[in-house]
């Protein structure tokens, strides 16, 4: 399986219990490490400000990389306590980074799997999710319906979001935004809601696990307990990952690719940075739970 992720890159300043330091985040760059550490072959498509190149190529080493510069580099503010490790509070500086899809679309013809990663609504053309219809799309919990206001990101127009379903295979959100998107209260409304408009979606709820909705099927996938929290940033990220992994490792077995997925996760929040466990690491886990 031969892998494209597309996003901004961004700087995130990580706070845990009072602890601070700055790492490059976004969803893109966790995607495109945790796969690298899974040993699936990986091409990240980024945007970042010229001057960060030389700190970018550092932090992408080893990678196959494509850049697309804009004047700034996205930054973010993200605060955690241990003690409740699902809820965070952030603040973002925000810049325009968008990828054209007269820049890249031709470049991706060659994938078998395109994982787009917008962090803010206009992030991405839309004209790529149409003139790539034909190919495997996932899209993860980040950027469809986010808008930046002053220093924070706000979740509005769920109905842009929905428009573009019908060119994305798997759609991976969490609780919170599944329900915002459908405008739902409950999980199971939001399903019957966003089932009318896909048919491959996996809601995440941190340590109560996550759900996979499959053609009018419903798999749940338990959250693993993690050996130690270091920081949870970037968790739902190797879930996807890990989840698109999965499917190649396991044929297509959706609930072991689940499971793979949730202990991926896991592992990703035991230290700083994203995955560094590899598949083996990963593997041995499972097996030791059953």
């Amino acid at each position: 399986m031969k892998i494209a992720v597309l996003g901004p890159v961004c700087k995130d300043e990580i706070i845990v219990d009072g602890k601070k330091h700055v790492i490059m985040g976004s969803p893109a760059f966790y995607i495109g490490k945790t796969l690298q550490a899974l040993g699936i072959p990986c091409s990240l498509f980024i945007s970042h400000a010229e001057k960060d190149l030389e700190w970018v190529n550092k932090e992408l080493k080893g990678m196959d990389v494509t850049h697309f510069f804009s004047e700034k580099t996205l930054c973010f503010m993200l605060e955690y306590s241990s003690k409740n490790p699902d809820q965070r509070k952030h603040e973002t500086v925000y810049s325009l980074n968008k990828i054209h899809s007269k820049d890249v679309a031709h470049l991706l013809e060659e994938f078998d799997y395109i994982i787009i990663q917008p962090l803010f609504y206009n992030n991405i053309d839309e004209d790529i999710f149409k003139q790539l219809s034909h190919k495997k799309i996932a899209v993860g919990n980040f950027g469809l319906f986010n808008y930046a206001e002053g220093n924070k990101m706000v979740k509005k127009h769920p109905e842009k979001a929905i428009a573009l379903m019908k060119y994305i295979d798997w759609l991976f959100l969490d609780e919170e935004e599944a329900k915002f998107v459908a405008g739902k209260e409950s999980l199971e409304e939001a399903f019957l809601f966003l089932k009318e408009h896909m048919q491959k979606i996996a809601v995440t709820r941190g340590s109560h696990g996550s759900t996979l909705f499959v053609e009018n099927k419903k798999i749940e996938i338990p959250a693993y307990p993690p050996k130690k929290l270091v920081d949870p940033t970037g968790a739902g990220d190797s879930f996807l990952a890990g989840f698109i992994a999965g499917l190649s490792f396991f044929k297509e077995d959706y609930e072991k690719a689940g499971k793979f997925a949730a202990m991926a996760a896991t592992a990703s929040i035991e230290e700083k940075g994203p995955l560094k466990a590899s598949k083996e690491d990963l593997l041995k886990r499972l097996e030791v739970l059953g």
